[in-house]
Order: structure tokens, then C-alpha cells, then sequence
């Protein structure tokens, strides 16, 4: 919020008379919130793989020390499908994002050209 602060349509639509709270919530916690949304969907990859990490080092049972006894083990089948079903939950989550941003930003359209 920072950044956007000292923008021109921030500035202009404090001269238009508009009240805080609505250039705030409006014009900017809008374009503020984009490109936070965008780096969350972009940490998702280094979060999952931080699990093996913390997994490990904890002994805490899941899908992070799975991965790692199938690496140890070379069971490359349940290597293919750990992997799988991280690249799968990191694209459902890209997915959902992407359906987000049109709601947060009207600004943002998908069209059939």
C-alpha cells in the first residue's frame, strides 16, 4: 500500500472529494492486492517443498517423508505419483487464483477470441 499511495488516480480521486475508507478499499487495496495474490500462488511450489524439509527434520509423518523413504528406496512408481499429486495440487491452486483475479480486479476479462 505503500507504493500505491503516492499514484496519480489515488491522488485524483482524493481531489474528487471522495471519502478515505472508499479510496482505501476501492482504488487501492484492489491494485495492491494483485500482485500479493500473484506471489502467493507463485510461493505454493517453494511451501510444498519446504514440507519435506520440516518433515524430516520433525519426523512428522506425511506426504513430504513419503517422498523422501520412495527416494531412498528408489520406488520411482511412488516417486511418479507424490510428485503427481504436487503438481496437481499446485495447479488447482493456479487454477483457483486465476478465478479469482476477475473478481478482485474488474479490469481483468476472459474472452472467446
Amino acid at each position: 500500500m505503500v507504493t500505491i499511495a503516492n499514484e496519480d488516480y489515488i491522488s485524483l480521486a482524493d481531489m474528487r472529494g471522495l471519502r478515505p475508507r472508499r479510496i482505501f478499499l476501492q482504488y487501492g487495496l484492489r491494485n495492491a492486492l494483485l500482485p500479493q495474490i500473484t506471489a502467493l500462488g507463485l510461493a505454493l511450489g517453494f511451501i510444498v517443498s519446504g514440507i519435506i524439509l520440516v518433515e524430516f527434520i520433525f519426523r512428522y509423518p506425511g506426504i513430504g517423508s513419503l517422498l523422501f523413504k520412495a527416494i531412498s528406496a528408489f520406488d520411482y512408481f511412488l516417486i511418479y505419483g507424490v510428485v503427481f499429486i504436487l503438481i496437481v495440487g499446485i495447479a488447482l491452486s493456479t487454477l483457483v487464483l486465476d478465478f479469482i483475479y476477475p473478481l478482485l480486479d474488474p479490469r481483468i476479462r476472459y474472452s472467446k477470441h
